[in-house]
């Protein structure tokens, strides 16, 4: 079976978030069951293959009339030029749309995948690039066209579009499918999806499980539903789409269903979870490798066997997050790059996005991921006084993408660490060196979000068997079993969303679990009554309970969470329900 993929992040090439992650991993476990091509703009990721010279040029120039204004370019009419090239990433071939003039390359090779400036001409000319392409396979070689194509979010679905219209000249059809990550309501008009190469031929698309011919306007004023505002281009791609799917059940049924056409299209509406593959062992030997003769030095202790995880935890909080490479944190935006490096100097932020380290080790709660309202970053802020009320030697370390719609958010992160220099640590950008360190050191991971399609960063910490505190949203409530439903099994604790008093709850209630397992692990001397007290301030009867009858719980919830992602999140599992999907889609065009 040959799938195309469609997707304006893939890791390996670009990634901004969880997003890119998705693509990269379903084609590297199903690379041996199915053909797979990758195709998404260049994003300027052309050159840097050119130089390990992993670069294939497929000989193909597009050219055409632009439209610029269309795009929000202001500048006259001109010409586009657009070429393809392959290469290949993990063993997966990605044709990159690349430009080959000043306006295309301006576009095309940005390298901020969702720049405001560029991302409507990367939409338009990607559309354009596709069109084109698969006019010259149906000309030329039409045993290389696919059997399905498999489009992530709806950035590169108008190119589908153009690719069905195109297709449907010569009675052909390929069938489609498309995952929402995440619902972001854009908005065009019929003159900007015109401009992106689309005409009025007709569709044939499934509605109500039954199959209609419909011309494009038609379906725009479809999605309209008698609204005076241009319908959404996600609900217009779930309208044409053969199959929806999303990344949980309980995003599927609470947003995309709901709002991308009721009944219209839940009879070709399914989920495919996301998930992670991080391997715990090898985590820790490259925490080995890369950090235990400075982790010896720290501690000195020349035996690196009996070197603890609070051992790392201690060199992490009041060594390395001060102490990281020159280039780290790393931002690629300039305009972010100045904001952030306005902040230099303002306590504990020191030079070059750098951070003081803290002047002792605590229990540690871990946050990472972009920067978003979605993310809920600002509910974790306003909870640590309630926090260190009862915890006062909590850490919260927060690694974080900054982007260039969230730079007012920059500034008032800033302002939290200034007024908790004591537990707050924010590093803006990505400290790679650092992350799977972190990860392992950490004693909780939080993921406030408002609103999560799946979750991918819960995996992840799982993966390091780190219990997760996260909201009771979307994709958080199929991959993290609540210890308040199940004691046994539990993986972390679920709670309302914007609720920072809950959340501090949840919190202290585990970083009590936890620093009572080191007490006990460690040796110390602590009486019954000490016990008691410290566990006098875990919020939950039954987990309070728990705690008291077995001190090292902790580990059997760190154990669980393991466990979790290697019986249902690794993704092998995960995707061979891509495989049913995708045969399902072709029978059903084949025989209709």
């Amino acid at each position: 079976m040959k799938v195309w993929i469609f997707t304006f992040e893939y890791a390996g090439v670009v990634k901004v978030g969880g997003l890119g992650e998705v693509p990269a991993n379903q084609a590297k476990s199903l690379k041996d069951e199915l053909d797979i091509t990758i195709f998404m703009p260049s994003h300027g990721k052309k050159d840097n293959f050119q130089s390990s010279s992993n670069i294939f040029d497929l000989g193909l120039n597009f050219t055409g009339d632009f439209i610029p204004y269309e795009f929000d370019i202001h500048i006259s009419h001109t010409k586009y030029d657009i070429s393809l090239h392959k290469v290949e990433v993990n063993g997966i071939n990605v044709i990159l749309v690349s430009g080959s003039n000043e306006i295309s390359k301006k576009i095309l090779e940005d390298p901020r995948v969702y720049s405001p400036e560029t991302l409507s001409g990367k939409i338009g000319l990607f559309s354009y690039a596709i069109r084109h392409y698969v006019e010259y396979l149906i000309k030329n070689r039409p045993n290389q066209l696919p059997d399905i194509v498999h489009i992530h979010d709806y950035h590169p679905f108008i190119s589908y579009i153009a690719m069905k219209q195109e297709l449907l000249k010569h009675d052909l059809n390929i069938p489609s499918m498309i995952t929402f990550h995440l619902l972001t309501w854009p908005r065009k008009n019929k003159r900007f999806i015109k401009a992106c190469g689309i005409d009025d031929t007709s569709l044939q698309i499934w509605l109500v499980n039954e199959k209609k011919k419909l011309s494009f306007g038609e379906i725009f004023e479809l999605a309209r539903n008698n609204e005076h505002i241009n319908p959404s281009l996600e609900k217009i791609c779930a309208l044409i789409a053969d199959v929806i799917t999303s990344v949980s059940k309980s995003y599927l049924e609470s947003d995309v269903i709901p709002n991308l056409g009721g009944d219209l299209i839940i009879h070709k509406s399914d989920f495919v979870w996301d998930g992670c593959d991080w391997d715990y062992n090898e985590i820790i030997t490259e925490i080995k490798k890369n950090f235990s003769e400075e982790i010896i030095n720290f501690t000195g202790n020349t035996d690196y066997s009996k070197i603890s995880r609070w051992d790392m935890r201690n060199f992490l909080l009041t060594h390395k997050i001060e102490n990281i490479p020159k280039k780290e944190p790393i931002i690629t935006s300039e305009i972010v790059l100045k904001v952030v490096n306005s902040l230099n100097g303002v306590y504990p932020i020191l030079q070059d996005r750098k951070v003081k380290a803290f002047n002792e080790d605590g229990p540690l709660i871990l946050t990472s991921g972009r920067i978003s309202h979605q993310k809920g970053i600002d509910t974790i802020l306003e909870s640590i006084p309630l926090v260190i009320e009862k915890v006062p030697n909590a850490r919260f370390l927060m690694l974080l993408m900054p982007n260039e719609y969230t730079l007012d958010d920059v500034q008032t992160y800033a302002e939290f660490m200034k007024t908790y220099p004591q537990n707050l640590r924010i590093l803006f950008g990505k400290s790679i060196s650092i992350y799977h360190l972190a990860h392992i050191c950490a004693d909780l991971y939080c993921c406030p979000s408002r609103w999560e399609p799946f979750g991918i960063t819960a995996l992840e910490a799982m993966s390091s068997k780190i219990p997760v505190i996260a909201t009771k949203v979307g994709g958080f409530q199929e991959s993290i079993i609540d210890l308040n439903n199940d004691l046994e099994i539990g993986t972390g604790i679920l709670v309302k969303k914007e609720n920072p008093e809950e959340l501090a709850n949840a919190l202290v209630s585990m970083l009590i679990t936890s620093e009572i397992c080191r007490l006990k692990k460690t040796n110390e001397r602590i009486t019954e009554s000490e016990l008691n007290l410290m566990a006098h301030d875990v919020f939950y009867p039954a987990l309070r309970k728990k705690v008291l009858k077995d001190n090292l719980y902790y580990d059997k919830i760190k154990e669980n969470c393991l466990k979790r992602v290697e019986e249902n999140f690794r993704w092998k599992i995960v995707s061979q329900k891509l495989i049913n999907i995708y045969n399902k889609s072709i029978k059903l065009i084949k025989n209709n």
